[in-house]
């Protein structure tokens, strides 16, 4: 369920402001979790000891867990502006920053929408392993990745 931030800046224009409210509302929301999962793993040694020593089975599935939702909260902020809905048999907009960028084009903002294609772009590139997880062994069970020790996905 996407989340939104209310009270967003009327400077934002009206038909920007409510993907922008929602894309914020998601960003938030995934530095909330962080911050949750920084408390819980990255405390101190001491608490992942008492962590191990309560469930360490459970602790290690909330960890991967946590780890998997990150990567597929950041990646959907990353699709495309739109995919092809199957079921409609159409092109359906992504709730993304390349849906926002998308549109700013619309209204003559060109020089901003040329800044955050580009910081789009850099984003993308500096998270290429957030999508390869997504897309072979979260979303799918690519056997290539999964069964070959050499092969297994790693992150940065």
């Amino acid at each position: 369920m996407p989340h939104k931030l209310e009270g967003i800046s009327e400077r934002i224009p009206e038909e920007y402001r409510e993907t922008f409210a929602y894309l914020s509302g998601e960003v938030l929301h995934i530095r909330e979790k962080w911050r949750e999962y920084v408390t819980l793993f990255g405390h101190s040694q001491a608490r992942i000891d008492l962590l191990n020593e309560g469930g360490s089975f459970l602790i290690w599935i909330i960890d991967g867990l946590f780890i998997d939702d990150f990567i597929l909260s950041l990646s959907r902020l990353l699709d495309p502006a739109e995919s092809f809905n199957k079921i409609a048999r159409s092109k359906v907009p992504n709730l993304s920053f390349a849906y926002l960028t998308s549109q700013l084009g619309c209204r003559g903002d060109t020089d901003l929408k040329i800044n955050l294609a580009e910081l789009l772009n850099k984003l993308r590139s500096a998270t290429s392993a957030l999508k390869e997880h997504r897309n072979q062994r979260i979303a799918h069970n690519d056997r290539s990745h999964s069964v070959a020790e050499k092969d297994r996905l790693q992150i940065g």
